[in-house]
């Protein structure tokens, strides 16, 4: 019954994206019951939630972190999480969001700079969604001159 419980709250908060408050409960379930398989499994799952949250919360506080990238961060990790209408609320107050590749240089270029920064800051983040990263990266840097391309290699 009270793992039952335990587990009940657990995927309650792990269902809105209250990561840190699932991690207590899952901890606590894995301290009574740690020889289940699957108890293990929700464990691990839970602190990698953690770990990406907390380091969206960290790039948050970073001033040199590029805006559209911080957004799109947290757009791909939250999606399953907050409602849609918060998340195009939160993406009318990011500048340069809506800007195409190749349209202006300078902010290609600071796309492109701002995921070579998160690729050494952040690396949990970026590992979890690698192939978005390098696909924004790859259209950014397209119609970048060879000398700029080179400096920004990943």
């Amino acid at each position: 019954m009270i793992t039952e419980a335990l587990q009940d709250e657990h995927d309650g908060f792990l269902e809105v994206g209250r990561f840190r408050e699932a991690e207590i409960y899952i901890d606590l379930l894995y301290y009574i019951d740690s020889a289940n398989p699957e108890t293990k499994e929700k464990r691990r799952q839970t602190q990698e939630l953690m770990r990406v949250d907390k380091e969206i919360h960290k790039m948050e506080r970073d001033e040199a972190v590029f805006p559209p990238i911080l957004f799109h961060a947290m757009e791909w990790f939250y999606s399953g999480y907050w409602l849609p209408e918060n998340l195009e609320l939160m993406s009318m107050s990011v500048p340069f969001l809506d800007s195409e590749a190749g349209e202006d240089l300078q902010i290609d270029e600071m796309f492109a700079q701002g995921i070579v920064y998160l690729r050494k800051k952040y690396p949990l983040l970026y590992r979890r969604f690698q192939n978005d990263w390098d696909e924004i990266f790859a259209e950014r840097i397209q119609d970048l001159n060879r000398e700029a391309r080179r400096q920004l290699k990943i």
